[in-house]
């Protein structure tokens, strides 16, 4: 057996020369003269540190706070983005020199030969469970010679994305640093071997997924993230993934779980709360402290992103002229959030399912495109882009591929001439002639609204904003949407007008909250039905299903629950039947994570 090595990288946006310093356990004075003490960061657990520089680059930036200083007096921006952070947990069965030297293979592999220095320190950890990993901050500008590029290196921008990802991200860095790590091992006679899916020790000849022992794999993730949440910016990076605030006691459910108890569970929850980057927040009436907490970080982007949307609201544009009630066909409240649309630049428009939202963004863009703006509608998801562009949107993107490619609209290569980088497809300039329309924007997390926001802002152009905020809320951390409709202008529509007659007061019931009064319809036409229990519910589900499956075989139909339990009793009963009626024939299974999925063969004569 080969032996067990764990393989987990981090990415994370970075603050330079701040960062810098809480690698290095030091001292740091920004170009601002501010000054960061991190002396006593992490009780001396610094094994080694350095940095390392591009080829050319004058010897003065091997001094880290010269090469820090001086990449930040190249910024402009107050918010600017100063370095790229990544965390690698490091093989304990490596002594230190062996850890140093692969993660200076892995900075100048990764990072300096494509002109950008790296500056790394590699960290002991503390306690009885030394948890030995490594922090490399990169500089976002290349270096020639004495000098910073004028240009931030945009090529190298997309290896980042998707770096919020806690075990895995998208961009398979994890994948990359564990091959990069077995070629090491093999290369200094180590019997040691990282599986490319996980860290889980195996034999020589490899597994297969059947004898894949899922209970290895959860606890050597449940390991992973013990050592790593132990460091406090993972902790709070992980709490405000998915909300802006945390309390006391969703921090204690995080750390139980990845495997601290006792004092040392006290200890880091202590440790995490009492950190300067954690903002204790108070109630803003009686200015008495609150159990939830948020960060520095946190609360900064928020601010940032209301300062866009004053900012936006703000700009002029040229007038769009508002049709008559009677050419458009609007009702009196779609008709208001029509003329807000047209005469502001930061709108939002919200109403449920079936109230014509999609009508009034059509006239929205009709208009402005008449008077010769560039309408481009932008959605969260694919799916939804889809749609906007049957509905008659003729440029149509997702929020976070329009804001990469406006970022990337133009890179620098080396010492060469700036260039158009086409790879993805190219997006029109934004400008004070264009209208960005935001569809299913209670879906959009923060930090896209950050990203998007600041392209508006900077372009001049308008932006409407239009959803349910009762739907589907972001994946990540969001709310700003809720925010944008109580402080900016905004308009409601509520007046169902897809459906008529008894569905049309039922579902205004619905809406509203009195779900007994609406079911209570639906039930005297027929459409619900009510059993004594989830047993003979699903029974009569699956008879109906088949009786109409018998009448119409080529009809699609849709069956849903509400736990993947009984989803998968649901599937089995039905994949039984089509099996006994001769339409599918037994396939094969196999187990994805702790489910076994089952699938079946559709026969050509079906």
């Amino acid at each position: 057996m080969v032996d067990l090595a764990i393989s987990y990288i981090h990415v994370s946006p970075g603050k330079g020369g701040v960062s810098a310093a809480y690698i290095e356990r030091g001292t740091y004075q920004d170009k601002n003269n501010r000054k960061f003490n991190y002396l006593n960061a992490g009780n001396n657990d610094v094994i080694a540190s350095g940095v390392i520089l591009p080829k050319g680059a004058d010897s003065k930036f091997s001094d880290w706070k010269v090469l820090w200083l001086e990449h930040e007096k190249k910024e402009k921006r107050k918010d600017a983005r100063i370095s790229r952070n990544q965390i690698i947990a490091l093989p304990k069965e490596l002594n230190h020199e062996q850890m140093e030297e692969i993660i200076k293979r892995w900075c100048k592999e990764k990072w300096t030969r494509h002109g950008v220095a790296t500056h790394y320190a590699l960290h002991l950890g503390h306690g009885e469970n030394q948890n030995p990993h490594a922090h490399i901050v990169i500089t976002t500008r290349r270096i020639y010679g004495n000098e910073f590029d004028k240009y931030k290196a945009t090529d190298l921008e997309p290896n980042f994305r998707g770096a919020n990802s806690f075990i895995i991200n998208k961009d398979n860095w994890h994948h990359q640093w564990t091959n990069f790590q077995n070629q090491y091992f093999k290369e200094i006679g180590l019997d040691l071997k990282v599986d490319k899916d996980g860290a889980i020790g195996q034999k020589h000849e490899g597994y297969t997924r059947e004898n894949y022992d899922q209970s290895k794999l959860n606890k050597a993730i449940k390991k992973q993230n013990f050592h790593l949440l132990k460091d406090v910016e993972v902790c709070l990076e992980v709490l405000t993934q998915k909300d802006s605030v945390f309390t006391e006691k969703d921090l204690f459910k995080m750390l139980k779980k990845a495997g601290f108890s006792g004092n040392e569970l006290k200890d880091q929850v202590e440790k995490v709360l009492s950190s300067e980057k954690v903002l204790a927040l108070k109630n803003p009436e009686t200015k008495r402290l609150t159990r939830f907490y948020t960060t520095d970080e946190v609360r900064l982007l928020e601010e940032k992103i209301e300062g866009y949307r004053e900012k936006i609201e703000g700009f002029k544009h040229r007038e769009v002229k508002i049709k008559a009630q009677n050419k458009t066909g609007l009702s009196l409240e779609q008709e208001k959030a029509y003329k807000m649309a047209c005469g502001s630049g930061f709108s939002v428009i919200q109403g449920r399912a079936g109230v014509g939202k999609s009508y009034v963004l059509g006239e929205i863009r009709k208009s402005h495109e008449q008077k010769g703006y560039n309408v481009v509608a932008l959605a969260p998801t694919n799916a939804v882009v889809r749609d906007l562009k049957l509905s008659g949107f003729k440029e149509a993107h997702t929020i976070f591929s329009a804001t990469e490619k406006l970022k990337n609209q133009y890179y620098r290569l080396g010492n060469q001439s700036r260039v158009k980088n086409d790879k993805d497809g190219r997006i029109k300039r934004w400008g004070r002639n264009t209208l960005v329309v935001v569809d299913e924007a209670a879906m959009v997390d923060t930090k896209s609204y950050g990203e998007l926001l600041s392209q508006v802002r900077r372009s001049g152009a308008k932006i409407v904003l239009a959803c349910d905020d009762r739907q589907l809320s972001a994946i990540e951390r969001g709310g700003m949407f809720s925010r944008f409709s109580e402080k900016g202008q905004s308009v409601i529509i509520e007046k169902v007008r897809r459906q008529s007659g008894w569905q049309k007061t039922a579902r205004e019931e619905l809406s509203k909250g009195n779900f007994e009064k609406g079911l209570k319809m639906y039930a005297e036409k027929g459409k619900v039905h009510f059993c004594e229990n989830t047993k003979s519910a699903r029974s009569a589900l699956v008879s109906q299903w088949k009786a109409d499956f018998e009448k119409d075989k080529n009809k699609d139909r849709f069956v849903y629950a509400a736990t993947n339990k009984e989803v998968a009793a649901l599937n089995f009963e039905i994949r039984q039947f089509l099996a006994q009626k001769g339409h599918v024939q037994d396939g094969f299974a196999f187990r994805v994570g702790k489910k076994r999925e089952y699938f079946y063969k559709k026969l050509a004569s079906v």
